[in-house]
């Protein structure tokens, strides 16, 4: 990049000096947008103003386009489930939107409706597969888990207790697979449920992390 700088106004008895542009080099801003520093402080590879350009480490890349997938639904599309089949195309991808899920894999008006009862739309979800097949397990804190096996949606059934704590399924909000396990948080609490090895439905056991966080707060998500 190339600025132009004023330069001393032409001497008429030295018609040989004209006036020519001084360019110097600009760093492009792959700091990204800065609106915290003031302009004198701000480093030389930020930017004041960073309009539809993507930071990389070595250059700026201009943010593309789009073009409409899945259209005609009336409400937004708060979450989208991928789900991941085991040959390559196989992969399916569910729009949630409102109380509906729908298949939204093909582009063109939205797909045929797979789940019409959801209580809110945010859904958090993790593949997972076993013996039984590949699956999309999903929770929202609101309905209780459901998983999507590339055809259809169906309600799981977990269970759990611990002493005087009882599992309220639909109560499960954020969801992680880890060691061949299905970890849930309990929403509002500092308790984790996670069930046997492979399995995606049933009898969950209880990891209460209340002694372990003594400051308080509740547990928001997994990884």
């Amino acid at each position: 990049m190339s600025v132009r700088q004023a330069v001393r106004p032409i001497n008429r008895m030295q018609p040989h000096n004209t006036q020519t542009g001084i360019g110097r080099s600009i760093p492009a801003p792959v700091g990204g947008w800065d609106a915290q520093n003031a302009l004198a402080d701000m480093p030389p590879q930020n930017a004041v103003i960073l309009d539809n350009w993507i930071p990389r480490p070595g250059y700026v890349e201009m943010r593309r386009g789009f073009v409409n997938h899945a259209t005609a639904t009336v409400h937004p599309v708060e979450t989208l489930i991928v789900w991941r089949g085991a040959a390559s195309g196989d992969d399916k991808i569910l729009a949630c939107s409102n109380v509906n899920i729908f298949d939204a894999t093909d582009s063109g008006d939205i797909g045929p409706t797979l789940y019409s009862t959801a209580v809110n739309a945010r859904w958090q979800y993790v593949n997972f597969a076993n013996d039984a097949g590949a699956f999309s397990i999903a929770v929202n804190g609101a309905n209780v888990p459901i998983a999507y096996d590339g055809t259809s949606i169906t309600d799981l059934s977990i269970t759990g207790s611990s002493g005087s704590i009882t599992l309220t399924p639909s109560d499960l909000i954020d969801v992680m697979a880890h060691k061949r396990r299905m970890f849930f948080i309990e929403q509002n609490t500092k308790r984790v449920w996670f069930l046997d090895v492979n399995a995606i439905q049933g009898a969950a056991q209880l990891l209460d992390l209340g002694p372990v966080f003594q400051k308080g707060g509740v547990l928001q998500c997994m990884a």
